[in-house]
């Protein structure tokens, strides 16, 4: 089955990213621990992986695909050896929504970076409470609110590898971050350093993190040959035109829907940050570190299978094969549930041995 193959392969990258991101975890808590800066620094940190999850990996990813797939398996019919090339109007098609996707997010960084003051006091009210944990939410948003556009580019480039049926890159590409961050956190563990030196030095590695990311997608784009940003000049011939314009009319409709579904988790988010803020010193990182367990089934189960599964439907819809589609969906599901119960018995029962082995150490 090509679906679970593909499935194999992207857990695979997410287990590896995930042994990653839990030796980054294990460094966070002995240099920071579960402190003001501790707080402060997963606040900034979350920040813009907050509306990455909704403007860039959610609602962006499962509003492109299916438009991007439509409009490549088109050429596919008219073309059978054109498999690992895009059609003029999917690159098109994925030309513009680069450039919105771009230009709304820098945007929003940009506003929210002299913005940060407010949106601190106001998603972490409690850190008004103590005025350097306060001063130094907000300084370190104000790099961190930076990668958002770097992330939301790779999101979209990612996207596209995945209609092209190219999972590994996508699913490797937490990894990136993970090294980049365990880079700084690693000398700084030895050398004992400040930690308020240790978090704004983290964002930096953010940042360099998420240029590297950007750099490596677009390179897997344009080796096959499937960059939004090489566009050709005829390009944007007259009847292409038509069919771009339709198709980001129905990106936005698409958009506009999905973003209230994907919203709601990270409204959640934000409701527990709040509370917890007005909270006992370090109760934002108690919670960031439990979240980090939480997460393991759901990137290894649930991503993986969603980031697979939502290009194949794409293609299969495209296709007409409606039997299959559902065939194939209520697998995913089945298999989903299968492994995602045990989990959750699993870390309900070992809560306290788990937490004690990979995080009591600062």
């Amino acid at each position: 089955m090509p679906l679970l193959r593909s499935a194999t392969i992207f857990a695979s990258w997410t287990i590896i990213s995930r042994i990653f991101g839990f030796l980054r975890d294990i460094l966070l808590a002995i240099t920071l621990g579960a402190t003001n800066i501790a707080d402060a620094f997963i606040f900034a940190y979350r920040f813009p992986h907050l509306f990455r999850a909704v403007l860039a990996e959610g609602a962006m990813a499962s509003s492109f695909i299916p438009i991007y797939e439509k409009r490549r398996q088109q050429k596919l019919k008219q073309n059978k050896n054109s498999e690992n090339k895009a059609a003029p109007a999917a690159s098109a098609f994925a030309n513009q929504i680069l450039k919105m996707l771009l230009a709304t997010t820098i945007v929003i960084a940009i506003v929210m970076m002299f913005a940060m003051p407010q949106i601190v006091a106001t998603l972490a009210a409690g850190f008004l409470q103590v005025k350097q944990k306060y001063d130094i939410a907000v300084e370190l948003s104000q790099i961190a609110i930076f990668y958002l556009p770097l992330i939301a580019t790779t999101a979209l480039l990612c996207a596209i590898l995945s209609a092209h049926g190219f999972f590994a890159l996508y699913g490797a590409m937490p990894a990136i971050l993970n090294v980049s961050l365990i880079m700084v956190l690693l000398p700084s563990a030895i050398l004992m350093l400040a930690p308020i030196t240790i978090a704004s030095s983290l964002l930096y590695a953010l940042l360099i993190a998420g240029i590297l990311q950007c750099s490596i997608a677009f390179l897997a784009c344009r080796k096959i040959n499937a960059s939004p940003i090489a566009t050709s000049a005829n390009i944007y011939k007259s009847h292409l035109k038509q069919i771009v314009k339709k198709d980001r009319k129905n990106f936005l409709i698409l958009f506009a829907a999905a973003i209230g579904g994907h919203s709601c988790v990270q409204i959640a988010f934000l409701v527990n940050q709040f509370f917890a803020s007005k909270m006992a010193e370090g109760t934002i990182a108690s919670l960031y570190y439990a979240e980090r367990l939480m997460q393991l089934p759901i990137g290894i189960i649930a991503v993986a299978s969603a980031n697979v599964l939502l290009p194949e439907i794409a293609r299969l819809r495209a296709q007409g094969q409606k039997k299959q589609l559902m065939k194939t969906q209520n697998q995913v599901f089945a298999i989903i549930i299968a492994l995602a119960i045990p989990c959750a018995v699993g870390l309900a029962t070992l809560a306290d041995w788990i937490v004690f082995t990979l995080f009591e150490y600062g």
